[in-house]
């Protein structure tokens, strides 16, 4: 792409973890200049994790989650709590299209980053907080993290096997991506309203909410049927389709394909490719969907019976081409190195760092999952920087400082 849609942007970016990140990183491989903030004393607890072997020091290099939801940013890092380094802050929010953090509410308005501290600074910015349960209510002061968020809001009382009492958490922690998700929708309907009316505005973001909305299905079958949906395993959530599972496969253990049936044509195409003579499928047990639903039991051993015969793929491409949902269950490696679909749309990208002693050498990054007139994004990105790494320049460069002043903050502390 000769020029990215969104690079006259500036966003400054408070956010640390998934939710913020992730979202910001879509703006910036977009086109937009996204200046991280972050501190010496509190920064991104994200760099912690899933580090290459021999890396000591997380505040030079992150690990791989931080180098893929933060690479293509400036960072610097700022002391908000310093009266040059809330100066420092108040500059760049006047050269900032959004002001964007994911703080409890009451770190939020402590920091003084709140819209009406901001819009005196200037008046058209638009500034969103995801905190976890929103800028106000009886919850807004709770200490939330994903996990948390999937137990308030239902999503882990569904996640589990049927027959058992016990839900399962859920992993990844899917409440942050849908956190992520979020931030991206509401900023882009923020910058349109502002750029047809000149107005700035405040996003509450509640990411507990954002979790809520992908529950609607199950709330609106509590107020129609007054059905509480139990665990259903892998079952259909609603008994909508059948056979509807994981079934183990022929190789290796860990192999298996996912199946969903919906409707009775997708069963007569399925019984046709699994069972010809329909010495089975076409058992009264299974003649329809309520039917298959209440023997269910019986129906997953049946068709497990014809998967464990067949490697996942051999499954999967049977099954396919009779016009059936069904695919292999792959693993992380098997998404990275070995997806022919992933790889001919080329969305990893290769994030390869200096040369050093540290393992690996690259890493494998997610690229846009969209493209845009067909293209990619650049397929070698750079690493996430280090804290601070563009202090100096952001500072001097960027808003005029001069040295003089620069070195005076510094010696106050304005960005530890």
């Amino acid at each position: 792409m000769e020029r990215l849609p969104l690079q006259d942007m500036t966003i400054l970016d408070l956010t640390w973890v998934i939710a913020g990140p992730m979202a910001t990183r879509l703006f910036s491989d977009l086109g937009a200049k996204v200046i991280k903030v972050e501190s010496r004393k509190s920064f991104d607890v994200l760099r912690s994790g899933c580090q290459r072997k021999g890396n000591k020091d997380p505040r030079k290099e992150g690990g791989w989650a931080y180098n893929d939801f933060n690479h293509g940013k400036l960072d610097i890092s700022l002391n908000l709590k310093s009266e040059k380094g809330r100066e420092v802050f108040e500059e760049l929010v006047r050269i900032s299209d959004i002001v964007v953090s994911n703080f409890g509410a009451a770190a939020f308005k402590k920091l003084r980053i709140t819209y009406d501290d901001l819009k005196e600074i200037k008046p058209e910015i638009i500034v969103l907080n995801a905190s976890g349960l929103g800028d106000w209510g009886p919850y807004s002061s709770f200490v939330t993290f994903a996990p948390i968020l999937q137990s308030m809001t239902g999503i882990e009382s569904i996640v589990g096997y049927e027959g058992e009492e016990e839900p399962y958490g859920s992993y990844p922690p899917i409440a942050d991506y849908m956190g992520g998700l979020a931030v991206c929708n509401y900023l882009f309907a923020a910058v349109e309203h502002r750029d047809r009316t000149g107005e700035g505005q405040f996003i509450d973001l509640s990411q507990g909410e954002g979790a809520v909305s992908y529950l609607g299905h199950v709330l609106l079958d509590w107020q129609l049927n007054k059905i509480k949906r139990g665990l259903k395993g892998n079952h259909h959530y609603s008994d909508g389709a059948a056979p509807h599972n994981v079934y183990k496969c022929a190789g290796k253990e860990g192999k298996w394909c996912a199946i969903a049936v919906t409707t009775e044509e997708e069963w007569k195409a399925f019984a046709r490719a699994v069972d010809p003579s329909g010495s089975w499928t076409g058992s009264d047990k299974f003649e329809s969907l309520g039917k298959r639903i209440e023997n269910q039991k019986e129906l997953d051993e049946r068709v497990e019976e014809w998967t464990k015969l067949r490697s996942r793929e051999e499954a999967a491409r049977i099954l396919q081409r009779a016009g059936v949902s069904c695919a292999p269950v792959q693993s992380a490696e098997d998404v990275l190195y070995s997806d022919e679909h992933l790889r001919a749309r080329e969305y990893f990208r290769e994030m390869r760092f200096p040369c050093s002693e540290k393992l690996p050498e690259s890493f494998l990054v997610n690229d846009l999952p969209f493209r845009i007139d067909g293209k990619t994004g650049e397929r070698g990105v750079s690493p996430a920087p280090e804290m601070g790494a563009h202090t100096e320049y952001v500072v001097m460069s960027l808003l005029g400082k001069s040295r003089e002043w620069y070195d005076a903050a510094a010696a106050e502390e304005a960005f530890v």
